[in-house]
């Protein structure tokens, strides 16, 4: 078991992030955010971003990121955050102004004329009143003086200083811009930004703000805004965005996520995403409680129940700062039936219109109350003030804490029956989640032909594109990554010579959704011909929608075609490790089966794809299985470095100890075996058992000999192994001397 109880906990659901180690997600936002930075310029126009999104959203920690790749670049960075005093125009520039005084101050000489310092304190006293030399070489703070006391600002004044200090660093300057919704009603603000940027050069200017922002540059910026790139940061949708955000932060204080978690995190994951609606911060919050609980109460790992989330709801009542709340004590006194309806309304907070909440909420099946009481109930949360309807959408009274509080009260009242959940998804999203729900429940009893796909949002084209990929496998354009849950699929269906795809739409008025099932075309599995998804096809129809299915066929190459495409071309550094997993995972069911040749050729494609310990580890236990015992040794020379625990260098030294023993390389066996010893006797207290299923047995027969054993305790299999080649190195040397 892993000593947890020295570290502390790494799970900060209080604020952005910092540090590039506990940063998750945002591939594409990094990419826009890259792209335009790498544009800049001494001689380059101003660059524009804006990072928007609703609180909570993340929006300070990719702020902190773009921090960070602008550094890289060797660009100067200057950073405000505002606060709601900031609006005012003077108060904005003043506090922009100061902060890049003393970045530009922090690394090159800024003086007067006199040789004085011009730093931060000496720029205040001017902006505040006091004397300025005739000689002093900056304009700008003079004037705010005067803008202070009801004059104009001079946007000559500001230029000419910006492009004075941009020459003194001689590199590009970004101007990081924190909470600046609160420029939003100052539409002069915006104007002036604008006009600086018209006659200026070297800078590039990143405003971080909720939506209300993007609609005032828009008005202000009209017909620049080709020139203002928009960076939308909204709540984690892919399950992968997820994972990261619960790995980064063990992997950061030197655990291995895969040993932290009782279940795959994948799994747990997509257990968190309904509650957490993908917010990053309720996700820390979450993990934070899974970790003080491993750390505290003796459990074995971190694992979310409902006695965690009891305690992460606790953790939002602490001093009751909520209880007086009107929508805490509504949802109080609600019957259960109440609280669920008003979760199934809130399921797409202004997202969606109430016709189409009201059709999601019947497509699974599983919702007990009929569209009569549904409405019964939004009448009565609109008469009491709990619920909004604004552009016939659904605004929900009270702040972001309020909200994770109702949505944990409902999983830990309702259980299983909260199969909708307070929400901000979008109605495509939603209607997607509740597809599934129809599919996974009560058509197919279970996922395992449901495709994985990045989220539930993914577009049919996306995968279609995907498709003809396998189908042509070309050497010669960019390669779909949804080709990463057909590879999926593949395996799960015992690598077939044909998959049939069946597309299962569901549409109400312009929106639809789509799920795919995915099964060898030997299975002619028909959907249509289902008697639950034709009762849902009728149910869905009275309700105004449309359920169809459309299966279509896949012809496979052969797959070793397919893995020496995949090897060469498949592009996606991230996705390649879940690829090698699954084939691991197919190798020991081949072993199970005793399919060698599969079980070899799984684990060498897995080592193809991402070389990491454990394919190498099996592949040098799977030659010593098979006597190839040269083999063996040359790849636990190749697994002892990929090892990231004691506990691997163990076991994959011990099995090049036992195939040296079985060729007779006594030193080689002795060296290895003692080396796995001391592998566990200095093993980490972070460190967890790896597990160990198979391993080979030595015993010593006039020669040595190995059984294979099940479940062993590998420090006994070191010690005994030891003890065999004593005993036949000497068994060896008397019978030489006879």
């Amino acid at each position: 078991m892993v000593d947890i109880t020295g570290l502390r906990n790494p799970y900060d659901y209080a604020n952005p992030v910092r540090t590039v180690e506990y940063f998750a997600g945002r591939g594409s936002q990094l990419a826009t955010i890259d792209y335009v930075l790498k544009q800049a310029g001494t001689t380059r126009p101003v660059g524009y971003l804006a990072l928007y999104g609703r609180r909570a959203a993340g929006k300070t920690s990719l702020l902190n990121m773009t921090e960070k790749l602008a550094a890289e670049r060797g660009y100067l960075v200057a950073r405000a955050n505002l606060v709601p005093a900031n609006a005012d125009p003077a108060s904005f520039f003043a506090t922009v102004y100061e902060e890049l005084i003393g970045a530009v101050a922090g690394v090159c000489e800024l003086t007067s004329p006199d040789g004085r310092k011009i730093t931060p304190r000496v720029v205040r006293r001017i902006i505040e009143g006091g004397p300025v030399d005739g000689d002093f070489p900056l304009e700008f703070p003079e004037n705010l003086a005067h803008a202070i006391t009801g004059g104009q600002l001079s946007e000559m004044a500001l230029r000419n200083d910006l492009r004075h200090l941009m020459e003194l660093v001689g590199r590009p300057i970004v101007l990081l811009v924190d909470e600046a919704q609160m420029i939003a009603d100052r539409p002069d603000v915006l104007s002036l930004l604008r006009t600086l940027g018209m006659r200026l050069e070297g800078y590039v200017l990143v405003l971080a703000g909720t939506p209300e922002l993007v609609a005032r540059i828009n008005e202000v910026f009209d017909f620049l805004l080709r020139q203002f790139e928009f960076v939308r940061v909204e709540r984690f949708s892919e399950a992968a965005d997820v994972v990261q955000c619960m790995a980064r932060p063990l992997e950061a204080v030197g655990l291995d996520p895969s040993r932290c978690f009782g279940r795959p995190v994948e799994d747990v994951a997509s257990d968190l995403m309904p509650l957490t609606d993908g917010n990053p911060y309720e996700i820390q919050l979450f993990c934070h409680v899974m970790f003080a609980r491993w750390q505290t109460d003796g459990a074995a790992t971190m694992v979310l129940t409902a006695q965690a989330v009891d305690d992460v709801r606790a953790t939002l009542d602490v001093g009751n700062e909520h209880v007086d709340r009107p929508l805490v004590k509504a949802v109080r006194q609600m019957s259960d039936e109440a609280l669920l309806a008003l979760n199934i309304w809130c399921s797409a907070l202004e997202q969606a219109t109430v016709d189409e909440i009201r059709f999601a909420s019947r497509v699974s099946g599983a919702i007990a109350l009929d569209a009569d009481q549904l409405d019964r109930h939004l009448d009565g949360f609109v008469r009491d003030g709990l619920i909004e309807l604004v552009n016939n959408t659904v605004r929900l009274i009270g702040d972001a804490a309020e909200h994770i509080w109702v949505r944990l009260s409902t999983v830990q009242r309702l259980g299983p029956r909260a199969s909708i959940l307070l929400s901000s998804v979008n109605f495509r999203y939603l209607l997607a989640s509740q597809l599934w729900r129809l599919l996974d429940h009560h058509v197919l009893g279970g996922d395992r032909w449901l495709l994985r796909t990045c989220c539930l949002a993914m577009r049919s084209e996306l995968l279609d594109q995907g498709v003809l990929d396998l189908r042509e496998l070309p050497a010669d354009r960019e390669i779909s990554y949804t080709v990463e849950y057909l590879h999926e699929a593949i395996l799960e269906s015992a690598m077939p010579q044909a998959l049939h795809l069946t597309s299962v739409e569901c549409s109400y008025g312009e929106t639809t959704a789509t799920r795919w099932i995915c099964r060898g075309a030997a299975d002619d599995f028909d959907l249509d011909a289902d008697p639950a998804f034709r009762a849902a096809q009728e149910r869905i129809a009275g309700l105004g929608g449309v359920l169809r299915a459309e299966r279509s066929t896949i012809p496979l190459k052969p797959m070793a075609e397919i893995v020496e495409w995949l090897v060469e071309r498949f592009d996606y550094p991230e996705k390649r490790p879940h690829m090698a997993h699954r084939h691991v995972s197919a190798a020991l069911d081949a072993y199970e089966v005793g399919d060698i040749v599969a079980t070899f050729s799984h684990l060498d494609t897995a080592f193809r794809l991402f070389p990491y310990w454990g394919p190498a580890n099996n592949l040098a236990y799977l030659n010593l299985v098979a006597g190839d015992y040269s083999a063996a040794r040359d790849w636990v020379r190749r697994a002892v470095p990929l090892s990231k625990a004691a506990d691997q260098r163990a076991l994959s030294r011990y099995n090049g100890g036992v195939a040296a023993a079985l060729e007779g390389d006594w030193d080689g066996a002795r060296a290895l075996l003692a080396d796995a010893a001391a592998d566990l006797e200095h093993r980490s207290p972070l460190e967890e058992d790896t597990g160990v299923t198979h391993l080979m047995i030595p015993a010593f027969e006039d020669r040595v000999v190995v059984h294979e054993v099940r479940d062993p305790d590998l420090a006994d299999a070191i010690a005994r192994a030891r003890d065999v080649v004593e005993l036949a190195e000497r068994f060896e040397r008397l019978r030489g001397s006879a």
